[in-house]
C-alpha cells in the first residue's frame, strides 16, 4: 500500500490578500528559508498595515488609478529612484520616511498628490499630527474673547480697557457667561445675514412696483 503525504494548504484569505493589496511583499509567499524573517518595515507582515508611511503608498496608489497609470515607472522616474529601489520601499525593505526628509522628493510627491508638504510628511510618518497643535488654556481662550469685544464697535464700549486688571480678575463662571452670550450673539447676527443674503434675489426678480407719472 503506498501512502501519500498530503501537504498543508495555505490558511485562507492568505493568497487572496496577497494578490488583492499590492504592498505585500512577495515574500510573504517564499517559504521561511528563503523569505528571510520579516523585515522590520516590511508589508508582509500581520500589521503592515500599521507600518510608518503605508498612508502615504495608498495616497500614491489611488493616484496612479486616477491617472490610469499601468506602472510606476512616472512615479519612480519622478522621485529618481532606480527599480531596486522602489521595490525596496513597496516590500518595506526600505523606510519610505527618507522620500519625506529629501526636499526634491518631497516636493515632487506634493505636487503629484495635489498635496502641501507638511500632509505628505504626516502620510510618510516622518511626522506627527500632534506637532500642528497648539495647546490653548481657558484662561487663554477667554482672553481672546476680551479682544473680540474690545474691536467690536458693538460691545467695545463694554470691554475691559485693561484685560489683566479688569477681565482677568473676573471670576471664571463670570468670564464664561460672558463669552457664551457675546458667541450666541455673533451666530444670531450671522444667521439674520445669511438670511437676508438669500432673500435679495427673490426680492429682485419680483415684479417692481407701479409708480403713477406725476
Amino acid at each position: 500500500m503506498v501512502k501519500t503525504e498530503r501537504k498543508a494548504s495555505a490558511p485562507k484569505g492568505k493568497t487572496a490578500a496577497s494578490k488583492e493589496d499590492p504592498f505585500i511583499s512577495a515574500e510573504a509567499d517564499m517559504p521561511p528559508s528563503e523569505a528571510g524573517g520579516a523585515k522590520p518595515y516590511s508589508r508582509a507582515r500581520d500589521n503592515w498595515e500599521k507600518v510608518p508611511g503605508n498612508a502615504l503608498l495608498r495616497a500614491i496608489r489611488e493616484e496612479q488609478l486616477a491617472r490610469g497609470e499601468n506602472t510606476d515607472d512616472a512615479v519612480r522616474e519622478g522621485l529618481g529612484l532606480t527599480v531596486s529601489g522602489w521595490n525596496n520601499i513597496i516590500n518595506g525593505s526600505r523606510d519610505i520616511r527618507t522620500l519625506a526628509t529629501r526636499p526634491g522628493q518631497l516636493r515632487w510627491l506634493a505636487n503629484y498628490l495635489r498635496m502641501p508638504p507638511v500632509a505628505i510628511r504626516i502620510m510618510a510618518g516622518e511626522m506627527e499630527i500632534d506637532e500642528l497643535q497648539v495647546e490653548v488654556g481657558l484662561d487663554d481662550r477667554l482672553r481672546l474673547t476680551a479682544e473680540a469685544l474690545r474691536k467690536d464697535p458693538v460691545w467695545a464700549v463694554y470691554a475691559p480697557h485693561n484685560i489683566k486688571k479688569e477681565w482677568d480678575t473676573l471670576p471664571l463662571k463670570i468670564r464664561m457667561l460672558i463669552k457664551a452670550l457675546y458667541d450666541a450673539e455673533q451666530q444670531r447676527t450671522y444667521n439674520w445675514a445669511v438670511e437676508q443674503a438669500s432673500a435679495a434675489p427673490s426680492r429682485k426678480r419680483g415684479k417692481e412696483p407701479l409708480v403713477d407719472d406725476i
